[in-house]
Formats: C-alpha cells, structure tokens, sequence
C-alpha cells in the first residue's frame, strides 16, 4: 500500500514473476532502456502515461520485494503493509 499526504490509501499491485502483467511492466522497462520515451511506449501499447508509468513503478516495486526490502516490515497473517508514505508538502 501508499499511504498520500492526505492520508488516502492507493493499493499497489505485485507483479509476480511469469505473469502477463510482469512481462508486459519488464518489456515497458526494456523499452525505457533502449532509448524510448515513456510517451511513445504509451501510445505505442495505447494505455495512458500514467499507466505506463505504473509499468515501471509496479516492476520496481516486484524487484523491491523480491530482494526482500520490505520483509521487516511483514507481519504474519497480515494481508497488506505500507512501503511508501507521501509527506505533506508545506504551503507556499
């Protein structure tokens, strides 16, 4: 989960490896690799850059858990836990 400044929870998805989804976010990465604009991959596979974004931010986050970055964070039987919380920005 994300916690936002306002306290709002956005529920991240983990891509497991060998999945649709998990190839589909590694082939968007290999693109960026290669040189390619996050706006040409989006109209390239026609989904949103905020969708193609989420490409690489979920596959970075499946790359996280696997490296076993949020394991003290796991408790047994939990069904969820927070890996990222978004401060307030102060006002201008």
């Amino acid at each position: 989960m994300k916690e936002r400044a306002n306290k709002t929870i956005r529920s991240l998805p983990y891509l497991s490896p060998g999945t649709d989804a998990r190839a589909e976010a590694e082939a968007v990465a290999a693109l960026v690799a290669a040189g390619r604009t996050l706006p040409e991959i989006a109209d390239e596979k026609k989904v949103s850059l905020a969708t193609a974004r989420r490409f690489l931010t979920n596959l970075d986050l499946a790359k996280r858990v696997e490296a076993e970055e949020f394991d003290a964070l796991w408790k047994p039987g939990a069904k969820q836990i927070t890996v990222h919380r978004v401060a307030a920005r102060p006002a201008r």
